[in-house]
């Protein structure tokens, strides 16, 4: 459910922004527009100190292999030195890369001095270090050059000409350092690689202190997220306006502490044009499905349909018939389990809550099609039949969709708020339902078609055309075939169901199948044994990560493509995030 939310303009003295923001930030409730901000030094350098934080917190967290903590000790000083070694080794680690390129370089000529080459062309000595394929190298010594062979390996020649006479501008000059030696290069790298390792010592002891460094980030947030609300009131003489929206259940809350601190106060309903964030209430169980939306970024408008719900129940559903394997599933529950106990955090509850529950039910279709890391198992035998198991499969995959469509359709016709709308969208049901007959037959079970799938369509495009679609607008006259068009092809798209979590289950047959012959064409069983497993592990592995992308790629796109187009839903919502202190935020 979405929230109703008042917008709020919110009067003070100017002189006293500073408690007004206080007393704000503890109610915390008010989502806060901010106006044109103004520069302040404070905020400045609180988003500096915020900047270097957050970089020396990204760099700390993958540390501390001692696993030790230490007592709150550091210090802003403390910050800016790690800072600065961090900057440090961004530095040394640029030169050594380049040293390296340079030893690279130099190595097939062993140890020389490029001084001396230099000291001999003055004297009248021509030298070039000359690199080419052994090919090119055999013409040139056809031709009479007389050169020094230095080193060589199957694709390249190394080699000097040596000459008192000007050297042929066309010779193939080998790309070589021309200030240092071998040695000098050597020693700046092992010097260079030395303090990069005191650099590494300094920061994993640093890391001990991470939880510190945290506490002071949150801190710092907060503060900068206050300067900011702070230089973006507006200010008109002697009085500070401060423009946001409330949730309706918490008006009177603000109403009582204008009261106590002397504030005027405009409530008025969200207009038409207004940017309205964006707060939904569902039950806590269902609370699951914020990981998701918070992944793909997206929410639901203020005045759009809040379908959390339904989105979660039937991504749960896609999840499953996608990766299809409950052994896959046992696997990411054990994953997910072992998490819940290493992994504390307030925020890492609800994604660790979802992928249990999504492990859960993969467990459970993968068990009713008898499929164990693609191999055949015990199963319901309407799933597990070979004669039948794809059409009941593919049956289920239209079903679905003619639900999911039906709710969409239904949804949007009851926030209509008229019969006429209402009426329209029944229409689509109905043709949503001569789709499905019309699919199975064509696609599961062929066949001739029934007779009533010809009424349905029948009434359902006479609704659609005399209560859904506006004839006075030439661009919905034009989309309205197209629309028709697309809602037979939203439907059939659930095929898509089917046949990933087909493709799934093949390439783990194929995996097993590779790995059975391997173990069995090895003379050494024990070399064949070890082999096999290698094979079926990275094969897996593999095939996981092709189901999971099938999860982004396919499950999600069900719910806020197919279903969110027949619900009206643009996703062109913004979550409500009210001034309070960050740490409270995250809670």
């Amino acid at each position: 459910m979405i929230v109703p939310m008042k917008k709020v303009s919110l009067l003070c003295l100017a002189n006293d922004k500073q408690s007004t923001l206080e007393a704000l930030r503890d109610l915390g409730v008010m989502h806060i527009t901010a106006g044109n901000r103004v520069v302040s030094d404070d905020r400045t350098q609180c988003e500096t100190r915020v900047t270097i934080l957050e970089k020396i917190n990204n760099v700390l967290s993958g540390r501390n292999p001692s696993g030790k903590t230490v007592a709150p000790t550091t210090s802003v000083l403390d910050m800016h030195a790690i800072a600065a070694l961090l900057d440090e080794q961004d530095k040394n680690n640029r030169q050594l890369d380049s040293l390296h390129k340079a030893l690279d370089q130099l190595l097939p000529w062993g140890n020389f001095s490029p001084k001396l080459i230099a000291t001999l062309k003055e004297r009248g000595i021509n030298v070039a270090l000359c690199q080419a394929t052994p090919k090119k190298y055999q013409q040139l010594a056809a031709q009479g050059l007389k050169s020094q062979l230095i080193s060589q390996n199957k694709t390249l020649v190394n080699f000097a000409v040596i000459s008192d006479e000007p050297l042929d501008s066309e010779l193939p000059l080998a790309v070589i350092p021309e200030e240092v030696s071998l040695v000098e290069v050597q020693a700046d790298i092992a010097k260079r690689s030395q303090r990069d390792k005191e650099i590494n010592q300094s920061l994993d002891k640093a890391a001990e202190s991470l939880s510190q460094f945290e506490d002071e980030l949150a801190k710092l947030k907060s503060e900068t997220e206050f300067l900011r609300t702070r230089d973006g009131m507006s200010t008109h003489e002697h009085i500070a306006v401060l423009n946001g929206y409330i949730p309706s259940p918490e008006e009177q809350n603000l109403i009582v502490s204008s009261k106590q601190h002397g504030w005027a106060l405009l409530l008025t309903d969200p207009s038409p044009d207004d940017q309205v964030p964006t707060l939904t209430k569902v039950p806590k169980i269902f609370n699951i499905i914020k990981p998701i939306f918070n992944f793909i970024g997206i929410s639901s408008g203020y005045r759009e349909i809040d379908v959390s719900v339904v989105f979660l129940l039937f991504f749960i559903l896609f999840f499953s018939m996608i990766i299809g394997d409950a052994g896959y599933g046992s696997l990411f529950l054990l994953a997910a389990i072992a998490c819940k106990f290493k992994f504390r955090k307030p925020e890492f509850r609800l994604p660790i809550n979802l992928f249990i529950v999504l492990s859960t039910a993969t467990i459970i279709w993968g068990a009713l099609n008898g499929n164990w890391f693609g191999l055949s198992a015990p199963g319901l035998n309407f799933f597990t039949d070979p004669s039948a198991k794809d059409q009941h499969i593919q049956q289920i995959c239209f079903i679905l969709a003619l639900a999911q469509l039906s709710i969409g359709r239904i949804w949007h016709g009851l926030k209509g708020g008229t019969v006429k709308k209402f009426l329209g969208q029944a229409g689509w049901v109905l043709v949503l339902i001569a789709n499905y007959f019309l699919i199975i037959k064509l696609i599961v079970y062929p066949g001739a078609f029934q007779v009533h799938m010809y009424y349905l369509y029948i009434i359902g495009f006479i609704l659609v055309a005399a209560c859904d679609v506006k004839w006075s607008d030439p661009g919905e006259v034009f989309n309205f075939p197209f629309g028709a068009i697309g809602s037979f092809v939203d439907m059939l798209s659930y095929i898509r169901l089917f046949a990933v979590g087909l493709a799934g289950y093949s390439i783990a047959v194929s995996f097993n199948g590779m790995a059975a012959s391997l173990a069995e064409a090895t003379p050494w069983p024990v070399v064949g044994i070890i082999g096999a497993a290698i094979v079926v592990f990275f094969g897996h592995t593999l095939n996981i990560l092709l189901c999971l992308m099938g999860v982004l790629v396919h499950g999600i796109r069900l719910n806020t493509l197919e279903f969110s187009n027949h619900v009206g839903l643009r996703w062109a919502g913004f979550d409500y995030n009210p001034f309070k202190k960050i740490k409270e935020i995250d809670k």
